[in-house]
C-alpha cells in the first residue's frame, strides 16, 4: 500500500480515533460490551493479539504444535508464552491458549473457538477470527478469555479449538481450580501430614512478594511525557492523536489490514498546550507508533524501543507538517 493511500485511509479513521480516546489506558484487543451479570458468563472479553514476526516472505504451510498450549499468567490476565501449565488455579483472571508455528503462508485467518465444558459442551462459550501477517519465521500465535471487569474466570473445564478454515488445526484442554487443590489434599494425606498450621502467618510475606513483583513491572515500564507541535510554526496542536501499536504489529501491516482498532494498544490526544502523558510502555520492547492531527500529514515510526538508560519520563517531541 502506498503511502498516499495510506494517509486516506487515516483520514477515513478519525471517528474511530476520537472514540479511542476515552480509552488512553492500556488496552490490548479488541472489548466486548460490558452485559448484565446474567449474561456476562457466556460473554467474556475478547483478549490480545498474537506474537507475530513482521517479516513478510514465502511460507507454503503452515505446521503447527499439537495439542494446543496453555499459558501462564500474572494478576491482569497477561500471559507469560515462556511458561506452559497444565492447569489454572482459583481465582485466575484470564486463560490463554495457543500454538506453535514454522511459518505463515499468505491469507492466512485463523478461527479461535473456546469452550466452557461445565457449562455447555458442544455451545461456544466464545469464538474469534484474525488474520495473520505471513512470515517465513517461526513464532506463537494466542488466543485469551478474561471478563472485562477482570473478575475470575469461574472454576471448571474448558476447551480450545483453533481451525485454519474448516481443517482444525489444534485443540486442547485445561482445569481451572479443582484440580490443583485435589492434587495437594492427595499429597497430604498419602504422607500422612497435616497441612501447615501457621499458614496466616505466611499471609504477611506472600503480600511483600506480591508487591515486590509489581514494584518490579513498573520499573521496567516508562512513561512518556509527549508534545506534538507544528513543525513550521513550532506552536502546540490541540487534539492530535498519539497512538502506540500492539508489539509485533507495523505501520504498513496496520495500513494493509485497513487500520483495525484491534491492532491498537493505546491511544492518547493532546491538551491545549499540545501535551499528551503515555502511562508506560515496556523498556526493550520495540513499539510502531503513530501521530495525527486534523489538516496535518501522519507521523509513522516503527522500531521504537526504550533502552535501559532512558529517563522515566521519556520526553517525546513529535512535529506535523501541512
Amino acid at each position: 500500500m502506498s503511502f498516499c493511500r495510506a494517509v486516506r485511509y487515516l483520514l477515513t479513521l478519525i471517528g474511530v480515533l476520537m472514540l479511542l480516546q476515552a480509552n488512553s489506558s492500556a488496552v490490548i484487543g479488541h472489548s466486548r460490551p460490558v452485559l448484565s451479570p446474567t449474561h456476562a458468563w457466556t460473554h467474556p472479553e475478547s483478549s490480545w493479539q498474537p506474537d507475530v514476526p513482521s517479516a513478510k516472505k514465502s511460507c507454503s504451510k503452515m505446521v503447527v504444535s499439537d495439542p494446543a498450549l496453555w499459558f501462564e499468567v500474572d494478576e491482569n490476565g497477561d500471559p507469560d508464552l515462556e511458561t506452559v501449565v497444565e492447569s489454572y488455579p482459583s481465582g485466575v483472571v484470564g486463560i490463554v491458549a495457543g500454538f506453535e508455528y514454522n511459518c505463515v503462508p499468505s491469507k492466512t485467518t485463523v478461527a479461535t473457538i473456546f469452550y466452557a465444558l461445565n457449562e455447555s459442551e458442544d455451545k461456544p462459550w466464545y469464538t474469534s477470527e484474525i488474520k495473520l501477517a505471513p512470515t517465513d519465521k517461526p513464532g506463537v500465535l494466542w488466543r485469551g478469555i478474561r471478563f472485562k471487569d477482570r473478575r475470575p474466570i469461574p472454576d471448571g473445564d474448558y476447551r480450545v479449538e483453533f481451525f485454519l478454515g474448516k481443517r482444525l488445526l489444534t485443540a486442547g484442554e485445561v482445569t481451572v481450580g479443582g484440580a490443583e487443590e485435589a492434587q495437594e489434599l492427595e499429597s497430604v494425606e498419602e504422607q500422612g501430614e497435616e497441612p501447615e498450621p501457621d499458614e496466616a502467618a505466611r499471609e504477611p510475606e506472600k503480600g511483600q512478594e506480591q508487591e515486590r513483583e509489581k514494584e518490579q513491572q513498573r520499573d521496567n515500564k516508562v512513561q512518556i511525557d509527549g508534545r506534538i507541535i507544528d513543525g513550521g510554526t513550532q506552536k502546540p496542536i490541540k487534539g492530535a492523536v498519539f497512538i502506540v501499536l500492539n508489539p509485533g504489529i507495523t505501520t504498513v501491516q496496520w495500513a494493509d489490514y485497513g487500520f483495525p482498532p484491534s491492532d491498537i494498544m493505546t491511544a492518547n490526544r493532546t491538551d491545549p498546550t499540545g501535551r499528551f502523558r503515555h502511562p508506560g510502555l515496556e523498556r526493550g520492547v520495540e513499539y510502531s507508533i503513530v501521530a495525527w492531527a486534523l489538516s496535518y500529514a501522519p507521523y509513522y515510526h516503527d522500531g521504537f524501543i526504550l533502552s535501559e538508560t532512558d529517563p522515566d519520563p521519556y520526553p517525546m517531541t513529535i512535529e506535523l507538517y501541512r
